[in-house]
């Protein structure tokens, strides 16, 4: 089999039989190209070339391309790695190719220590009071003061990213997460919804807070002028399902008018929860049920932003104090 049928049998079977989200989908489609490329411009092989041609010099040389000449981050270089892995096993499994090009190759490629980047609660408030002021009600501490609005597209544009923010903060699940809620998801009197997470595991989140259970509310009433018949919550002002990039823009729009000067992203909303949760005193195996977290070692992260956050705290009061402790 030649490699660009290869490549299309391994997407559809990634779409149909393992079911992965669009977005997974379209990093292998791009990942393989890549590799493509690679291939035709350094190695003169071409996508009419069987498959089997691909021997582990190829691999090495491509690994060593990604570093040397596009100088990309280590990241970045892994998660390529790990696609063609994916993809050459595939191949082996279906009896495609007899020897695959990983076996026996030891690929580690050790990644930078990199805390997660939360949103200091400040900078959340600034957020939401700009939002507030656009669609024209009233925030407290305690809530917000919801009143008749006219739903014109605007507002409604402007409603629909206070509530993704508010529930980001509030659950931690992810932007992809978000964007997918059904209304048969929502149990809202008893504050529960059911999440479709990565690799289609489910899990429960919960809205405690009547704060986020009264934007919700009013959310249903104004959704009707637009999207009467949609079952996804989240809509656009026309009516049609909202995706990931479109909040994450509206996100990044409104922070910077918050006079936020960093970039804001929606993950960080669900850093920012994990953080404040552990902070408060959660017990960490709960702080991983409720992100969807396999692995506990990807939770322990956050302990690393509060033990941050405290020796900061520390620093400053020590500064602060230190004439009277000398």
């Amino acid at each position: 089999m030649i490699l660009s049928e290869s490549a299309l049998l391994f997407l559809e079977h990634c779409r149909v039989e393992k079911k992965l989200s669009v977005h997974t989908i379209h990093a292998y489609r791009f990942d393989i190209k890549s590799f493509f490329h690679y291939l035709s411009k350094m190695e003169h092989i071409n996508t009419h070339e069987e498959v089997r041609t691909i021997k582990k010099e190829q691999i090495k040389g491509y690994l060593a391309y990604q570093f040397d000449v596009n100088a990309l981050k280590e990241s970045t270089v892994k998660r390529h790695i790990a696609c063609l892995k994916v993809f050459f096993n595939y191949l082996e499994e279906q009896e495609i190719i007899e020897i695959n090009p990983f076996y026996r190759m030891k690929v580690s490629i050790r990644l930078p220590s990199q805390l997660p980047r939360n949103i200091p609660l400040k900078e959340i408030e600034q957020i939401l009071n700009t939002l507030s002021q656009k669609i024209g009600i009233s925030r407290q501490k305690d809530g917000y003061t919801l009143h008749y609005l006219k739903a014109s597209p605007e507002v409604f544009t402007h409603f629909t990213t206070l509530l993704a923010v508010e529930m980001l903060f509030a659950t931690g699940i992810r932007i992809g997460e978000l964007v997918k809620i059904k209304f048969q998801d929502i149990n809202l009197l008893e504050g529960e919804i059911q999440i479709a997470g990565k690799g289609n595991r489910e899990r429960r989140v919960f809205l405690v807070g009547d704060v986020q259970k009264a934007l919700l509310r009013y959310y249903y009433h104004l959704r009707k002028s637009y999207a009467p018949l949609n079952k996804r919550l989240f809509v656009t002002a026309r009516g049609s399902n909202i995706n990931d990039q479109h909040l994450r823009l509206r996100i990044k729009e409104v922070a910077k008018e918050a006079g936020l000067t960093r970039r804001i992203t929606p993950h960080m909303f669900r850093h920012s929860c994990a953080t404040h949760l552990l902070e408060s005193g959660m017990d960490i195996r709960f702080v991983q049920k409720l992100l969807g977290h396999q692995n506990i070692a990807t939770t322990e992260r956050y302990t690393h932003v509060c033990d941050a956050s405290l020796k900061s705290a520390m620093i400053r009061s020590y500064n602060r104090f230190s004439p009277f402790l000398q």
